[in-house]
């Protein structure tokens, strides 16, 4: 799996970009642009903005085009590759290649679904993508009933729903595969082994920390690619130091994004 970016909220009140709201195509490159450079480069959504031929909001037609933060990406050191009208099956082998990429959809599909985070907003959106991991500038979670984001992979019935829904078809720009992807791990289990499936998702400072465990067992046993060994934080009592453990995310396979022991875990 590729690098997981930092999220970055488009909401003024959390990013302090005053024009965040209508910048959701600019917030999405910026956590591509992290995500495509291994977490090198971490532009804001407010320079992505700022880099393009409409830094300040134009009234009639606030939003960006995805031409647009290409060309602003282009500026970063970031070569998009911007497809328009692009066959679903086709964007699904381009993204199995694990490069991140900025999508255009109509959220209502998404606002009718278990992770709306718009509050009643059901137009143009754009969301950024991690393999099946959407990072959604809207996700801050700011209300009750507001989805969160927390690393999760959204259902493909759903994105493709509300990409081909998009009034000119499904359009996307991919960025070349992480520079880091750390994909020379192997994930390796034998046939009825037990292990520990770990919950992790982004604490409020950005940090990975571990929020449950699941028991599991391997019916036939695997040999998964894998990030390399990660320190993840364990939940801590208030007021104690939390500990690390050791963990890889799956990355291919019905495995796909879980976390497990980096014991289980070998260089190819």
């Amino acid at each position: 799996m590729s690098h997981l970016p930092r999220f970055q909220a488009q909401n003024p009140a959390i990013s302090g970009y005053r024009y965040g709201w209508v910048s959701c195509t600019a917030f999405a490159t910026a956590m591509v642009i992290d995500a495509t450079t291994g977490g090198v480069k971490t532009p804001t959504g407010g320079k992505v903005r700022s880099l393009t031929d409409e830094p300040v909001p134009d009234r009639k037609s606030p939003g960006l085009s995805l031409a647009q933060v290409d060309e602003a990406a282009n500026d970063l050191g970031v070569d998009l590759a911007t497809f328009y009208r692009m066959d679903w099956n086709k964007f699904v082998s381009i993204r199995a290649t694990h490069r991140p990429y900025v999508i255009a959809v109509v959220y209502a599909p998404i606002a009718d679904s278990r992770f709306d985070a718009g509050h009643g907003f059901r137009g143009n959106h754009a969301l950024a993508g991690v393999d099946q991991v959407i990072l959604d500038p809207l996700a801050d979670g700011r209300y009750a009933g507001v989805y969160k984001y927390h690393a999760e992979d959204y259902p493909d019935a759903l994105i493709r729903k509300a990409a081909e829904a998009y009034p000119s078809g499904l359009q996307v720009a991919f960025a070349p595969a992480a520079e880091h992807p750390n994909l020379d791990w192997q994930a390796i289990a034998t046939a009825g082994q037990a292990f520990t499936r770990y919950l992790v998702k982004p604490n409020d400072s950005g940090k990975l920390q571990i929020y449950g465990r699941k028991p599991w067992r391997s019916k036939s046993g695997f040999h998964l690619d894998c990030t390399k060994p990660t320190l993840v934080y364990e939940n801590a009592a208030p007021g104690t130091i939390p500990s690390r453990r050791s963990l890889v995310r799956i990355a291919e396979g019905s495995y796909s994004g879980w976390w497990v022991s980096s014991s289980m875990a070998h260089p190819k």
